[in-house]
């Protein structure tokens, strides 16, 4: 017989995905961009809403996915109408259908966040959306 110690081996649980990013606290900097921490000024979702737009009318845009055949621009902006600083709305089109995705536009960085982490996995027409930072 052996008298051998068998140890185990720990897993590594130090993975990273945009699902981990998006969540929580982490929230602004997958959004925003880890590069453009340092030109945006973050606000903080706890405190009171400011309606004021950053500095040279940055838009922030976000990717909404998932959505169904039902979905038409009027649709997507009235899912988003609640955040006062929604500026653009964009549903691609290709012979008379959207093409399963749209992309949402806001002047301030809290609406922005706020959007995200409301509106992720909520029912945009008959289908829950997916949202991601617009590249």
């Amino acid at each position: 017989m052996s008298n051998r110690v068998h140890k185990k081996h720990k897993n590594n649980n130090f993975k990273t995905s945009d699902r981990r990013l998006a969540s929580g606290s982490k929230a602004e900097s997958f959004l925003l961009g880890k590069n453009s921490m340092s030109s945006v000024a973050v606000v903080n979702t706890k405190a009171p809403k400011s309606k004021a737009t950053t500095p040279g009318g940055k838009v922030f845009k976000l990717f909404v996915g998932n959505l169904g055949k039902d979905a038409t621009e009027d649709v997507v902006r009235t899912s988003f109408q609640r955040f006062a600083s929604l500026c653009t709305v964009e549903v691609p089109m290709s012979n008379g259908e959207n093409k399963g995705f749209a992309f949402v536009g806001f002047n301030d960085s809290g609406d922005y966040l706020d959007a995200f982490k409301t509106m992720n996995g909520k029912y945009v027409g008959h289908h829950p959306c997916v949202l991601k930072r617009a590249k």
